[in-house]
């Protein structure tokens, strides 16, 4: 009897203890979505090229599978109807309400190739960060419970990628900004590579091992991107 009371008690508390900080309902202010950019991340280890009296540089890489999450601003909103329950809420009842110009995709998450060169000149030492571009919209929420009052902004942002294909085959490649991060050459063992000892695979599972592609092509075709985008 004690346990079947215990059992019940939690069925009872634990299920209103998720949904203490929670909104039902998302109004969409349908402005024009818009493009920012996300968080920086290394996506290289750290590296260091030696001068010898000679004005050389030298070339240090990324290139690995990145997984980039959407954002948004209300930390304290729950996002799942009950925890681990595999579906998100909150991310579903936002791109539900919304129109993306020109089809365009609105993601809870991308998979896709990081791929770049850059240059580190003589006696210097760095590692590459990249900045993920992120789709964004805006509104507020409504029917909400707990802390969160009704009419509470949000701003809710999508990775944005583009596929590169070579004949027959097709991987995926996020946008971005990829930035070259000055450090000390005694930190550079403090800077690992993300992507040590991965299997490429392009984003497609595994197409993206059998693509070789100019990396410098890339790189501008992901700032044209960026730029364009910027500019809508």
């Amino acid at each position: 009897m004690l346990l079947l009371t215990l059992f019940t008690l939690f069925a009872v508390v634990l299920p209103a203890i998720a949904v203490g900080n929670n909104c039902t309902t998302f109004n969409w202010d349908h402005q024009t979505p818009y493009v920012s950019l996300g968080e920086a991340k290394p996506v290289s280890g750290g590296a260091y090229c030696p001068g010898n009296g000679y004005n050389h540089s030298c070339a240090i890489t990324a290139s690995g599978d990145q997984q980039v999450l959407y954002t948004y601003n209300i930390s304290k909103i729950l996002q799942e109807f009950s925890p681990n329950d595999g579906y998100d809420f909150l991310f579903h009842m936002v791109s539900s309400s919304i129109t993306i110009p020109d089809n365009g995709s609105f993601n809870d998450q991308l998979i896709g190739s990081i791929d770049t060169i850059r240059e580190l000149p003589a006696d210097t030492a760095g590692y590459i960060t990249f900045a993920p571009l992120m789709r964004c919209v805006t509104g507020s929420m409504a029917n909400c419970t707990g802390t969160i009052k009704d009419g509470a902004g949000i701003e809710m942002c999508a990775p944005v990628s583009h596929n590169y294909t070579v004949g027959s085959k097709v991987a995926k490649f996020l946008d971005g900004v990829y930035s070259l991060v000055n450090i000390s050459k005694d930190d550079v063992g403090n800077f690992k590579d993300p992507f040590l000892g991965e299997s490429p695979k392009g984003g497609q599972g595994g197409v993206g091992a059998f693509i070789k592609v100019d990396h410098w092509m890339l790189g501008l075709f992901s700032v044209a991107t960026v730029a364009a985008m910027m500019l809508l």
